[in-house]
């Protein structure tokens, strides 16, 4: 099913409600169990759209959507610097 996913964080940190429509994706969301929940949006040719929400909890669920949190691994830096930072992310997914 096709969804409009919105990432409400950045860094962990809440973002304004025009940067998170500004960032928002459609496409395929698939929530999976592996050792742990995780969720990725894919587009038509099966492309990751957003970084994988990791460790994930539905924190509602109705007719106007969900909203998932977990955390996201970031790579932060240019060539030679680079260092990974895990922080919190929430998803408001709402159906397209």
């Amino acid at each position: 099913m096709q969804y409009i996913v919105y990432p409400l964080r950045k860094y962990g940190e809440r973002v304004p409600d025009e940067m998170a429509r500004a960032d928002a994706k459609t496409g395929r969301l698939k929530i999976w169990n592996g050792r742990r929940v995780n969720a990725q949006v894919y587009d038509r040719d099966d492309r990751a759209l957003l970084n994988t929400l990791n460790d994930v909890r539905i924190l509602s669920f109705d007719d106007r959507g969900m909203l998932l949190t977990g955390t996201v691994i970031d790579i932060i830096g240019r060539s030679g610097e680079t260092k990974s930072v895990c922080s919190k992310q929430t998803w408001w997914c709402v159906p397209a």
